[in-house]
């Protein structure tokens, strides 16, 4: 690791700085990721205390504790937030991790979860199964439209049938096949109409 560089009175002084800062630095940030990670696990040990508490007792019991509130607010805040301690020390720190937006810490807490890839292709995965859901019932409504705007020329043609002085089984059964059409296509497209608003809703959350 030496640069090899000497100083003028002969001895290797750079190395000797260069491996005793190294030293410093890594019982430093060993130091610096245990005292975060006292600082998470108080955290979340105030919150289940908060959660345990009646109503008006939560600040009497936490000046037993010596923790001030402005301190106990930000411990719950950082260990809500679920990240490990080495990641909130490559942050800068309790501070410097607070200071970022929540979506930011929503995202690098998602990533140190186990299978946080997998649950990604998956979740991505779901996000191409609704735009192609929403597609499939866009078109199916599409079709039910112009299938009942086919329904009254149809019944024109049986009611001129029927006014021509025709008649029969035929013309009848005839009648009552557009009817149950009407009714179906329309009973189809009131529940595509109401399942692509759904989709629609769950992709604005997306």
């Amino acid at each position: 690791m030496g640069t090899g560089i000497r100083t003028r009175e002969g001895g290797n002084r750079l190395a000797h700085l260069q491996a005793e800062a190294a030293e410093h630095y890594c019982r430093h940030k060993r130091a610096s990721t245990e005292a975060i990670a006292a600082y998470l696990a108080g955290g979340a040990a105030l919150i289940e205390a908060k959660a345990a508490l009646k109503h008006g007792e939560w600040l009497p019991w936490l000046a037993e504790t010596g923790i001030p509130e402005r301190t106990a607010r930000r411990m719950m805040r950082i260990a809500r937030t679920g990240l490990k301690s080495a990641t909130v020390a490559d942050l800068g720190g309790v501070e410097a991790a607070l200071a970022l937006p929540p979506k930011r810490l929503a995202t690098l807490a998602r990533a140190e979860l186990p299978g946080a890839r997998e649950i990604d292709k998956i979740g991505a995965g779901l996000i191409r199964r609704a735009v192609e859901l929403e597609d499939v019932t866009r078109e199916h409504i599409v079709a039910l439209d112009a299938a009942l705007a086919e329904i009254p020329a149809m019944q024109r043609k049986v009611d001129n049938a029927m006014a021509a002085g025709a008649a029969g089984q035929e013309i009848g059964e005839a009648s009552r096949a557009i009817g149950d059409a009407r009714r179906r296509w329309t009973r189809e497209r009131e529940e595509a109409a109401a399942e692509l608003k759904a989709l629609t809703a769950e992709g604005k959350d997306r």
